[in-house]
């Protein structure tokens, strides 16, 4: 924590402030950053990496020297029966038997309860 402490009092580099001004970033997420995040080492620097904050910092001068703030994580894709995902893919690769497979049953939460939804519906709600 004593190093922690030491970075709250760090000089920020030119580069730095132009990166916060441009990333959006407050004082208070720098410093969360600095206090929370995970600390790692990388070609002489110490990196504190906070959720999808990242600052790299220089120890030996007490400079901050830049931040980087990662886009969010995607979302995590939908998971669906290996039967269901069968039946879309065909539908998807033959268009010409959709007629045929009309309705494509999609689980629910809770494995005894089903529900159907049309093909259209289903690629609508897992483009969102």
């Amino acid at each position: 924590t004593h190093m922690r402490k030491r970075v709250l009092n760090f000089l920020k580099s030119n580069h730095f402030k132009l990166r916060q001004r441009e990333r959006v970033l407050s004082d208070n997420e720098i410093k969360k950053t600095i206090l929370n995040g995970e600390m790692s080492e990388r070609d002489g620097t110490t990196i504190f990496t906070l959720k999808n904050i990242e600052i790299i910092a220089d120890f030996e001068s007490d400079v901050l020297i830049t931040i980087v703030k990662k886009p969010s994580p995607a979302p995590a894709p939908k998971i669906i029966q290996q039967d269901t995902a069968k039946e879309i893919k065909e539908k998807l690769l033959n268009p010409q038997h959709s007629e045929e497979i009309e309705e494509v049953s999609q689980q629910a939460t809770s494995p005894d309860e089903e529900y159907e939804i049309d093909l259209e519906e289903y690629l609508n709600h897992t483009k969102k």
